[in-house]
């Protein structure tokens, strides 16, 4: 055989080697991004149920709807505009794309439009924690909409666009790998915002009022959401990376274990500090543990591809002590935030970018990489109290930012939804049966409790 004819063959055998090995890891990064969004899809499940189980019970079914508006119609708006905001072609500016708007793109970024949903579906559900059980639904139906197509993806084109501003910060960019600012600094503001503007709930700071009347009314269901969050959020964190070809099986490998070491430390700490503060009364404040693991797996965002272990140790630590103090601060200003998600997601949000830049492998500690975060940082707040003020002042004129007191009263399961989110067997029963059987007839003490409609805990049958 001739040798140069040889040689031809071996070279087109090497390309066509090349180009399967491409294809191979095209294939394999596409099948890892789509899984971890559906993975990642099932956190606003967590956030479901974590909500319900914290609301009154006499709310549970709205907080319910909300969430799922969050999904139906934050989906509309990302898909018409907000990923051509987030990722279209740049203005030249790095402030916001203008190309690929509602569906008008090559196949293959159809993969990445799914994946970034998930992300602006989950913080428009974030902030709606805040909101809980006295927000008018037409100023919520409002924020999702503006939320999903205009404010979260300006944030996504400045952070994590190839052209976006905050990446072109000389010398040394800004980092915030899955979010921590970007997504959850960002929500925490706009949920501290939108629970100031809309203020307390009724009762709620008013000595005179029982405060347990405001204590999640199903605890089962409030920690089982937390549990599918923690689940989630390995996709989250691991699914930012784009893919495990190319040496990214490493990389995801550190992601998952530095998210785990950051939840952990987090629900340590909240609960040392919170059993040391009621060691008078020899209680156990579930709910610390539980915020700890989401404040831990918050603040690891930022930096979690690019931490050592005891860095994400650091950072859990920091983010279970910035939730506490933050609680309390909103708790002395009165600022009603039933879920706690400005100090979940903004206080640890902060810490974690602050983190990210400080013990970052190649540039953590340099002065120009602190000053970087900073820089995002102080954007992110920025945008975030001005779009909260844009968007819910003028509901707050209008009348229509929070539902009347009647409604509040008794419950937006009732007032909206036509009755309670619960049914109990003995509602199925004829009258007489259950007032045949009542306490009162039977001549025994009238001890029989049932979850009142009001609040959720107990009350006289």
């Amino acid at each position: 055989m001739d040798p140069s004819a040889l040689m031809a063959e071996i070279e087109s055998l090497k390309t066509k080697m090349a180009e399967q090995e491409e294809l191979n890891a095209a294939t394999f990064d596409t099948l890892f991004i789509i899984l971890s969004a559906i993975i990642i899809s099932f956190m606003q499940g967590g956030l479901a149920l974590l909500e319900a189980g914290m609301v009154a019970s006499k709310n549970v079914q709205h907080i319910l709807m909300k969430n799922l508006f969050d999904v139906c119609f934050g989906t509309i708006a990302f898909w018409l505009v907000g990923y051509a905001f987030a990722f279209g072609d740049d203005t030249g500016i790095g402030f916001i794309g203008m190309s690929e708007f509602a569906g008008i793109w090559p196949d293959i970024v159809n993969r990445d439009w799914f994946f970034l949903w998930t992300f602006c579906t989950v913080t428009a559900s974030i902030i709606s924690g805040a909101l809980a059980e006295r927000t008018d639904f037409r100023a919520y139906a409002w924020f999702v909409l503006v939320e999903c197509a205009i404010v979260f993806p300006v944030l996504l084109h400045w952070g994590w666009h190839p052209d976006g501003w905050l990446l072109h910060l000389d010398p040394i960019s800004y980092k915030d790998f899955a979010g921590a600012g970007l997504v959850h600094f960002h929500s925490g503001t706009m949920a501290f915002m939108g629970a100031w503007l809309v203020g307390p709930r009724l009762g709620r700071f008013d000595p005179a009022v029982d405060q347990s009347r405001f204590k999640p009314h199903n605890v089962p269901l409030y920690i089982l959401g937390v549990f599918a969050l923690w689940m989630g959020w390995y996709s989250f964190n691991t699914g930012s990376n784009f893919g495990i070809s190319r040496g990214g099986y490493e990389v995801v490998s550190v992601i998952a274990a530095n998210t785990t070491l950051s939840g952990t430390l987090g629900a340590v700490t909240c609960f040392v500090i919170e059993s040391y503060l009621n060691r008078k009364e020899l209680t156990y404040d579930l709910e610390a543990l539980a915020n700890g693991v989401l404040s831990g797996l918050v603040a690891i965002c930022g930096g979690c591809n690019s931490m050592y272990p005891w860095g994400a140790v650091l950072t859990g630590i920091g983010a279970g002590i910035s939730f506490i103090l933050f609680k309390y601060l909103c708790f002395w200003i009165k600022v009603d935030d039933p879920l706690g998600a400005s100090a979940v997601h903004g206080a640890a949000g902060f810490w974690g970018v602050f983190m990210a830049g400080l013990l970052n492998k190649e540039t953590g500690g340099m002065p120009m990489q602190v000053a970087a975060q900073f820089i995002g940082l102080a954007s992110v707040l920025a945008w975030s109290v001005c779009w909260s003020l844009a968007i819910w002042l003028p509901c707050k004129w209008m009348g229509i930012m929070r539902c009347p007191p009647e409604e509040e009263e008794i419950g937006q399961d009732v007032h909206l939804h036509g009755g309670s989110g619960y049914r109990y067997h003995m509602d199925a029963l004829p009258g007489e049966v259950i007032e045949t059987c009542s306490p009162r007839n039977l001549g025994v003490e009238n001890k029989l409790t049932a979850p009142s409609s009001e609040n959720g805990h107990e009350a006289k049958v």
